[in-house]
């Protein structure tokens, strides 16, 4: 008997698309969950005798040791690629692909992390993935790189390449950044290696502290040397580092998290500073590349992260 995991609304369309009736019977249990893995439906099932999918815990599919990946396959692809644009989510899926054929078995996982992940993606928003490895084979690295560049390109995919080695390392010091993939983060191929990571208080609060200093410091020098379109850009890209920097705080104050434009607003709403970031993320989905008062802005803007950045 074998048990696999699929979400409801794909289960019928799996099923009846890739399970050939010519071949011998082999009985296993599907069990299916919501989108929101919220709750546990009733188990669904498909026959060959019947004429569609209906309620039951047992599932006769033929020759099911044949069929398990590609149907696996699809059911994950809908999972993933749910609420992505359809060109991003096919161009990811194509990325993928030649990736795991370049990299073989060294190609641990893939994760779609940042808003993209978060079913949130802008326009103008670049498609961050992880893509983990056990190592790095040079030859075969020649052989995938012609292969995506026109994907890197279009979608503007930003991969982080990590060894498996080096991940618990790299989450202590950029504690920040894993934890914003530790909380927003989609499996696009393999396993998930970040399931069990934990990031300890101390390197989170500190790396809060230097993400927020460094971004102090970078808004100052464009306050005072960058033109207007310079000084928008930079209040554009702040919106991203104090979304994370803000669910960060909200963990190490215990607080239940919100998704990251809510726990930036919680903050700033505590700070007296919630028309300016709703100015800012509002420009963020605009896109305007001009703000004629970026000077004001920036300022308000320094002077809110001073107030609330760890001493």
């Amino acid at each position: 008997m074998r048990r696999w995991l699929l979400v409801q609304r794909e289960f019928a369309s799996a099923i009846t698309a890739y399970a050939p009736r010519k071949y011998k019977h082999s009985e296993c249990v599907f069990s299916t969950v919501d989108e929101r893995y919220s709750r546990l439906p009733k188990l669904s099932a498909w026959r060959p005798e019947a004429k569609g999918p209906f309620v039951s815990t047992r599932a006769i599919v033929h020759n099911f040791p044949v069929i398990r990946e590609v149907i696996m396959s699809a059911a994950s692809n809908e999972i993933w690629s749910r609420d992505l644009p359809p060109d991003i989510a096919a161009t990811l899926d194509e990325f993928r692909a030649k990736s795991v054929e370049a990299f073989g078995d060294s190609l641990k996982s893939i994760l779609l992390f940042g808003s993209a992940a978060e079913g949130r993606l802008r326009a103008t928003s670049d498609v961050n993935v992880v893509m983990v490895f056990s190592h790095l084979d040079l030859d075969r690295v020649k052989t995938w790189r012609p292969q995506v560049e026109v994907l890197v390109a279009a979608i503007d995919l930003q991969p982080l390449f990590l060894l498996e080695d080096e991940i618990a390392a790299a989450a202590e010091a950029f504690a920040v950044k894993y934890f914003d993939i530790l909380h927003r983060r989609r499996v696009l191929h393999g396993t998930d290696p970040f399931a069990t990571l934990k990031i300890s208080d101390e390197a989170l609060q500190r790396r809060v502290s230097q993400v927020l200093l460094n971004l102090a410091l970078r808004l100052r020098h464009t306050l005072l040397l960058g033109n207007d379109a310079g000084r928008t850009h930079a209040l554009v890209d702040a919106i991203g580092p104090l979304r994370a920097s803000a669910v960060a705080l909200q963990e190490l104050a215990r607080q239940p998290l919100s998704e990251p434009r809510e726990a930036l607003l919680s903050l700033a709403a505590a700070y007296g500073a919630t028309v300016l970031i709703e100015q800012l993320q509002a420009l963020r989905i605009s896109g305007d590349p001009v703000v004629a008062d970026s000077t004001r802005l920036l300022g308000e803007l320094i002077a809110f992260i001073r107030a609330f950045q760890p001493k």
